[in-house]
């Protein structure tokens, strides 16, 4: 046989790998600079789309949440800085809390982890606050979803696999939140869950 018409054996590639969806929708930057203007916070920092975060914790210097939940900002927050060093000595800082308000009548001050369900969790669960929902539809779980506020100032909730899911509308967008992925949250949001809603607001802590 000549050797010139003998094929090389056909090269084998090895399979592609499939990357995963991504587990949390974008959130656009645009809301940095938008949902917070009248409490003065900072948003300069860049939005995590998924926050494995601890709860609890005190405040970095650029001002956190306490053990109250409320988070300390400089009062020229947001503002162009030509000397940060000067500005943090001469700027004092201002105390805002963020609540939620939910469809029947109750207001919860958010604090480092919190639940909402339709029973109260037991003792030694380890949270700071939480919120038995009274839903006419009982399409509730008996924890639905937590939420929190991180060392830092960042308001998040997270579904705690619940049985009808939870929607959080922003700006317009609907999205079902994933379940067990810590999600950003911002003033102005709501949330929807079996026949109900609550609504995140910011409000000054010193006055």
């Amino acid at each position: 046989m000549n050797a010139a018409s003998v094929s090389a054996p056909a090269q084998v590639l090895p399979e592609l790998p499939v990357l995963p969806r991504p587990s949390q929708p974008h959130i656009r930057e645009e809301r940095e600079h938008s949902m917070l203007a009248d409490v003065g916070y900072d948003r300069g920092r860049p939005i995590a789309e998924a926050m494995p975060v601890a709860p609890g914790g005190r405040g970095d210097e650029d001002g956190g949440a306490d053990d109250t939940g409320s988070v300390a900002v400089r009062a020229d927050a947001g503002k162009p800085r030509n000397n940060a060093s000067s500005s943090r000595a001469s700027s004092p800082r201002r105390h805002y809390r963020y609540i939620l308000e939910f469809s029947d009548g109750q207001r919860v001050e958010v604090r480092s982890r919190c639940v909402a369900g339709r029973m109260a969790p037991a003792v030694g669960d380890g949270y700071t606050s939480w919120v038995v929902l009274k839903d006419p539809t009982q399409q509730t779980s008996r924890r639905h979803f937590e939420f929190g506020v991180t060392s830092v100032g960042q308001v998040w909730v997270m579904d705690c696999d619940s049985a009808n899911g939870t929607w959080l509308d922003s700006e317009g967008t609907s999205i079902q939140l994933p379940k067990l992925v810590r999600s950003r949250m911002f003033p102005g949001d709501t949330l929807r869950f079996g026949g109900m809603h609550a609504t995140l607001a910011a409000e000054p802590a010193d006055g």
